[in-house]
């Protein structure tokens, strides 16, 4: 029964809702009273009939700050961030039997944590396929083995002193 915004269920040894109607239309009920503000996290398979299941559902959650402080300055701990954001979706990907099938964890700041995520291996990539090109460019108009080799160490010098800069 719903009386005077107490919602009371038949629930089972751990304590879940053991009748699928009754905490279908207890819930609706509890949405259109005192739980009105999560009215909005919440999508009905049919508004007006609440028996035929959530369609979709919508969780908060605040993650905690992945910034660090170097050298008197924040900045964001890309390790940390891409760690946090992944046991994120490990956890998602582990729940099992619900009733839409999955759930997706999402969050704007997940779009900059993706960065962090494949920024460090398409820089070497990027790296490795220019300083092949360079190599190969200077061997055919050098046309000297030993020149040629000199020369792109000291281009690879000149790339690895840029980068440690940046």
């Amino acid at each position: 029964a719903c009386a005077a915004g107490v919602v009371t269920l038949s629930r089972d040894a751990n304590g879940y809702a053991s009748v699928r109607e009754q905490y279908y239309s207890q819930l609706k009920a509890w949405l259109g009273g005192s739980g009105s503000r999560y009215k909005g996290d919440l999508v009905w398979v049919d508004e007006a009939d609440p028996q035929q299941g959530i369609e979709a559902s919508k969780i908060a959650f605040e993650v905690k700050s992945v910034n660090k402080v170097v050298n008197d300055k924040i900045i964001p701990d890309a390790d940390a961030a891409v760690e946090a954001m992944d046991s994120i979706r490990a956890m998602c990907d582990a729940q099992t039997g619900l009733p839409g099938g999955k759930c997706t964890p999402y969050t704007a700041e997940f779009l900059g944590w993706e960065t962090f995520k494949i920024i460090k291996m398409e820089m070497f990539l990027s790296t490795g396929l220019c300083l092949a090109a360079v190599f190969v460019i200077t061997l055919l108009l050098i046309a000297h083995p030993l020149t040629a080799c000199l020369v792109f160490i000291c281009v690879v010098m000149t790339i690895a002193n840029i980068l440690g800069c940046m």
